[in-house]
């Protein structure tokens, strides 16, 4: 579960609601992001959150919803590989018998993780509620529904940015920058993630430690660090030091064993077959569906892998 505080902006006016943030920076560049919420808070229209993987997408557009007029009814979020073939049609419209997330995100906001793996199906279904406010089951009964679309995405396929939904998205999008270009964020994300490590308030991290951070890239941004930092409070001390933290530049990759640099793709292919059999937490469908493959396909590039993987 993400880890967040809630602090608050000056309003424009003395009559104005505070305006809440949920998520922690000092930058220029986290300042823009910001006030680019605040703007799409007040404002009752589709948008997009852009940014590469772990810069806590799902965090901004909950900030929006919880700024909005819409705030004391539900955010649902659903993984956009989830919303493929004919299932998508159950899973965002329910059935007669069952609620889809439509109707539980009715009066609130829901929002696609991944828009870009969603479905056309899928895809079309949302056009509809955002033109019209309604969309029809498998059945054939209709579906009328209140709810505010919101989405995230890593990368812009052309076959998806050219239709009406995306174009609607994209209209109002705020893109988060990486965190190694807003380097000055790293000591207050440093300073939250350590301190709300259970027990929460119990830790801190040393100034020579968040040096050592400030000198990482992070590819995978917020959620590396945090990871890192979650990792290296694991002992019995209550503070961080550098001494504790094990970046992941560092780490030998899951895909080589130690005595190894270069290898062939094919064998990566398969070792990384095998690390996500092992490591996916979900069901194997979900998993077929993330790797792009059949779930019969998936079963048998493992078992081929596992062969391979073992030589």
């Amino acid at each position: 579960k993400t880890l967040y505080w809630l602090e608050t902006l000056k309003s424009k006016s003395d009559d104005a609601e505070p305006f809440r943030r949920g998520t922690v920076g000092v930058s220029r560049a986290h300042a823009e992001v910001m006030h680019s919420l605040e703007r799409l808070a007040a404002q009752d229209v589709p948008y997009l959150i852009g940014g590469e993987a772990g810069v806590g997408k799902e965090l901004y557009a909950r900030t929006v919803h919880e700024n909005s007029a819409r705030a004391s009814r539900p955010f649902v979020v659903v993984e956009g590989s989830r919303l493929t073939g004919l299932a998508a049609q159950t899973i965002l419209c329910g059935t007669e018998n069952a609620a889809g997330l439509l109707t539980r995100a009715d009066g609130g906001t829901l929002f696609v993780d991944g828009i870009e793996r969603a479905s056309p199906v899928a895809v079309e279904i949302l056009d509809a509620v955002r033109v019209s406010g309604c969309t029809a089951r498998r059945d054939g009964s209709r579906l009328e529904v209140s709810v505010r679309l919101a989405a995230s995405t890593c990368r812009y396929p052309e076959s998806t940015t050219n239709h009406d939904f995306l174009a609607a998205l994209s209209s109002h999008e705020v893109v988060v920058p990486p965190l190694r270009e807003r380097k000055e964020d790293i000591a207050p994300l440093a300073k939250f993630f350590v301190g709300g490590i259970v027990p929460v308030h119990s830790r801190t991290i040393t100034n020579e430690a968040i040096e050592v951070l400030q000198r990482y890239d992070w590819p995978g941004n917020m959620r590396e660090l945090k990871d890192v930092l979650v990792a290296a409070a694991q002992g019995t001390e209550r503070t961080v030091t550098s001494a504790n933290l094990t970046l992941p530049s560092a780490r030998t990759s899951v895909f080589l064993r130690e005595d190894e640099d270069i290898v062939p793709l094919a064998d990566i292919k398969s070792r990384y077959l095998v690390w996500a059999v092992e490591t996916f937490q979900g069901s194997r469908s979900e998993l077929a569906a993330k790797l792009g493959v059949s779930e019969r396909t998936l079963y048998r590039l493992h078992a081929q892998s596992k062969d391979t993987a073992r030589k």
